[in-house]
């Protein structure tokens, strides 16, 4: 029952209120540049992808310099429950909000009381402890992310060989070092800040959740470590299993096994109910059964897709085309690309060039992200005068050992960029007309050869009628308009 917690529901007005303050307080903060740029979560243009792929390319960075590096990856037991609201306050006030804002925060978080509903029966009216802020509300999250702004601020200042990362509540603590000496000796020492920092704040560690990986360039002989958290003395070591962080999965060999075995569970469940339903359900309703439990999933890992080996990309690609089979209600070796073309779904090789370009195409837009995009620098730099026909591509790097090579600090993502980045300009950049060009690409190069093949033609017939469809309601669309 620990594990337990209330989620505030609220009344309409008041998240209403909730959703104004919350507008006005992140423009504020981010505007006064309040919140570090290694925090990632529940900010404008930055999400769990950015968190990852960062300490993704901190670990190859520091094997390519021939360093040991280690992610500490540390969990806040009852994070939003044990947030001193005194010291939210004034820390609040320390930023600039004061008067009657700062006013309006504290009646905000002082004086609540609740009650719970179990089998239809209300309970007697309780008051809510002086500590924590409430989970569910619009303002919860951003306000967290400023509570522990201020420890990321220590631990990134002053030394090149750590840094911390934050999404929301889960923080990861990247070290690195050119002996496993140096890293223990920099380890312990942001360890001792890190136990300060939650003890002057009254916030406390779940040392069963908080990990520690060690990555090495040789991942068949990485050495042990075994580390004491503060004063409470919990004891944090090494393990062969995997690291979880952010729902993605870390292991020494970058293999992404892990990743790839959950991401094709998920999947698998996914097919299992569109399944259930084939046999009686129309498409539309088999559509959103696939974009809820299938595609989803694979738009959660279209990122680490080239990262994967050929195998397991070719395995979870099977697992997409039977599920848009049975969508579409068709034998199970019937052929997919013109069925791909009708539902408008990429397909999934086609879908990761597709997300890695967007994602490059926004860091390099996005002057906020220069914190992730000087990994992936310009070719060359143009000037005035001459304007180079590859002014646009990124440069491409190669690692020194075989087996990170796959890393998106490497060739996946800035080879991806520079193949894509011309076909985006012939489009006159329109991300939707480049969905279709590399769609229409796939259908040319995947289409079935056998002109008499049933299926296909039916298919192709399919596409034709709702292509139609779609034109006719655009044309009375611009009628309307």
């Amino acid at each position: 029952m620990q594990n337990y917690r209330p989620i505030a529901l609220i009344c309409t007005f008041a998240k209403v209120l909730e959703k104004i303050m919350h507008s006005r307080v992140v423009n504020f903060l981010e505007n006064g540049n309040y919140f570090d740029n290694l925090q990632f979560g529940f900010r404008k243009n930055r999400g769990v992808n950015d968190a990852f792929i960062y300490d993704l390319n901190m670990i190859a960075k520091a094997m390519d310099s021939e360093q040991i590096c280690i992610n500490l990856l540390l969990d806040i037991e009852k994070a939003f429950d044990t947030i001193n609201r005194k010291s939210l306050l004034f820390k609040l006030e320390n930023a600039g909000i004061r008067g009657i804002l700062l006013n309006w925060f504290e009646s905000y978080l002082s004086e609540r009381k609740f009650k719970v509903e179990v089998g239809g029966e209300l309970s007697e009216i309780e008051g809510l402890p002086t500590c924590g802020i409430l989970q569910g509300s619009a303002l919860s999250a951003t306000l967290f992310a400023f509570f522990i702004n201020d420890l990321l601020e220590n631990l990134n200042s002053n030394d090149n060989r750590s840094v911390g990362i934050a999404y929301a509540d889960d923080l990861n603590l990247i070290v690195k070092g050119e002996n496993l000496n140096e890293v223990r000796e920099v380890l312990e020492s942001k360890i001792n800040l890190l136990d300060n920092w939650y003890n002057a704040n009254r916030i406390s560690v779940n040392a069963k959740k908080t990990e520690l990986k060690i990555f090495d360039r040789t991942p068949n002989k990485v050495p042990e470590l075994e580390m004491i958290f503060g004063k409470s003395g919990e004891r944090i070591r090494t393990n062969d299993s995997d690291a979880r962080y952010l729902g993605f999965y870390l292991d020494k060999k970058f293999s992404f096994k892990t990743f790839e075995k959950t991401t094709a569970l998920k999947m698998s469940r996914g097919i299992a109910c569109i399944n259930r339903v084939a046999a009686f359900a129309p498409k539309s309703p088999k559509v959103l059964l696939y974009n809820s439990f299938v595609h989803s999933h694979l738009e959660f890992s279209s990122l680490l897709y080239l990262s994967l080996p050929s195998k397991a990309q070719n395995y979870l690609f099977k697992l997409q085309k039977k599920a848009i089979r049975y969508a579409y209600g068709v034998k199970k070796n019937a052929h997919t690309a013109n069925i791909f073309k009708y539902f408008r779904v990429l397909p999934a090789p086609v879908l990761a060039r597709y997300n890695i370009f967007k994602y490059m195409h926004r860091l390099k837009e996005n002057e906020n992200l220069n914190i992730l995009g000087h990994f992936w620098p310009r070719r060359v730099r143009t000037t005035e005068r001459y304007q180079l026909r590859n002014k646009n591509e990124l440069k491409q790097s190669m690692p020194s050992r075989v087996f990170y090579k796959k890393l998106p600090l490497y060739c996946t993502f800035s080879g991806v960029y520079n193949e894509i980045v011309t076909i985006f300009e012939k489009v006159d950049r329109n991300f939707r007309a480049l969905q279709e060009y590399l769609m229409d690409e796939y259908v040319e190069n995947n289409s079935c050869i056998n002109k008499e093949c049933f299926i296909c033609s039916k298919v192709k017939k399919d596409v034709c009628g709702i292509e139609l469809q779609r034109k006719a309601r655009a044309e009375r669309l611009k009628k309307s308009s």
